[in-house]
């Protein structure tokens, strides 16, 4: 069954936009709903930030993550 799409047109307040248009680009990505091109591009950025050493150990990852969980939880 194919899905269904609609458009959606709102009035927003100006401050409220320019504060969603900053939270967005910040959200990860669905790989559902991206194209071929675009789930390419995200993989050369992936792959070039490997070639370029700007990565992190897994486990570094999940240690900053339990920290800034713990601070927001606990202050």
């Amino acid at each position: 069954m194919a899905k269904k799409s609609t458009k959606l047109y709102e009035r927003t307040e100006p401050d409220l936009k320019e504060q969603v248009e900053e939270i967005l680009p910040a959200l990860p990505l669905n790989i559902y709903t991206l194209s071929d091109e675009q789930i390419n591009a995200e993989l050369e950025k992936g792959y070039a930030d490997m070639q370029y050493g700007r990565t992190k150990a897994g486990n570094t990852v999940f240690s900053d993550i339990r920290k800034t969980i713990s601070k927001n939880i606990f202050g």
